[in-house]
């Protein structure tokens, strides 16, 4: 009897091999019965025990990156928010408070430095480098909205060239 789609398939391989994910696994793959569509995928090969310890398997490395980008990014994070003018960035801009009415209009994407802990003491930060890219963010919009010159993009700049340099050197140790 063939089997007539992946479900019948898996059923007939769990039937026979009693349950032993690893031996499933191969029976589908190599059952006589077993007609793969051009539908099916890795998800559909897989039964849902298994489905479930991979998702939990991800969950659990993505956690463990995340404590990880935590522990190795928070000390920068506090250099440039304790920066002499840190300060500047340690909160969104209120572009009501401050009266820069074409704020959003001239960046798209916000940031601050503030918002970055959050994020990264939730586990938000699951790479270095979208923390990094955050921060980088912060200050390549302070750059842009203000001009050359001014004393916010000069502080910009330099809390990007900090930024940058002990960035390097925590890739350097990982």
């Amino acid at each position: 009897m063939k089997c007539s789609n992946t479900v019948d398939a898996k059923r007939q391989c769990s039937d026979e091999f009693q349950g032993n994910p690893r031996k499933n696994k191969e029976m589908k793959v190599e059952h006589k019965n077993y007609e793969p569509s051009c539908g099916d995928n890795l998800i559909s090969s897989m039964t849902n025990s298994e489905i479930k310890e991979h998702l939990d398997s991800l969950k659990s490395e993505l956690f463990e990156n995340s404590i990880k980008v935590k522990l190795k990014c928070s000390p920068l994070l506090k250099k440039l928010m304790e920066h002499e003018y840190g300060w500047i960035f340690n909160q969104p801009v209120d572009p009501l408070e401050l009266n820069l009415p074409d704020y959003l209009t001239v960046i798209k994407t916000p940031m601050d430095l503030g918002t970055i802990k959050k994020k990264l003491e939730s586990g938000g930060y699951q790479t270095y480098e979208s923390f990094s890219s955050d921060c980088l963010l912060t200050f390549n919009n302070a750059i842009r909205y203000n001009e050359e010159g001014s004393e916010v993009n000069n502080i910009a700049r330099q809390l990007k060239k900090i930024l940058e340099d002990e960035f390097s050197k925590l890739m350097d140790e990982v």
